[in-house]
């Protein structure tokens, strides 16, 4: 056995002294920006006006695309053409127009300029966040 005298001790590890972590009080942001494209919406007409205005415009539309795939599934394919797949053709390929329409208006809308451009400066101010985060944790390393 070895003592503590003796030519064989070793001295335990001391703990490393961690670093004193100052945890600061929220800086207030101000985002003082105004949006890059502004809009100025004068309607003289109501939102049931619009919505009669797409609905016109997309069933159309729609019909003929459902039509053509009715077409094509019954030349092209081969399909009888009073069938319920014929039918489900033609439905699918309504909705799927008239979907991607709805989208399309929406997105290219007013209202939806401006939802795309408050979701990217949301965007932005959680990119900004996150790189503040990183650098205080990079600090705290060193």
């Amino acid at each position: 056995m070895n003592d503590r005298n003796g030519s064989h001790f070793v001295p335990a590890l001391r703990e490393p002294e961690r670093p004193r972590i100052e945890i600061l009080p929220a800086e207030p942001i101000q985002f003082d920006v105004t949006q890059s494209a502004t809009q100025h919406l004068e309607l003289k007409t109501s939102s049931v006006d619009r919505a009669k205005g797409f609905s016109l415009v997309t069933g159309q539309l729609s019909a003929v695309l459902g039509i053509i795939a009715v077409i094509a599934a019954v030349v092209g394919w081969g399909h009888p053409l009073f069938t319920l797949g014929t039918l489900a053709t033609f439905v699918s390929a309504y909705c799927v127009t008239w979907v991607g329409a709805w989208f399309i208006y929406n997105v290219f809308s007013v209202e939806g300029v401006s939802l795309i451009e408050s979701l990217l400066k949301w965007k932005f101010l959680f990119r900004e966040q996150a790189y503040r985060q990183g650098v205080r944790r990079n600090e705290h390393r060193q």
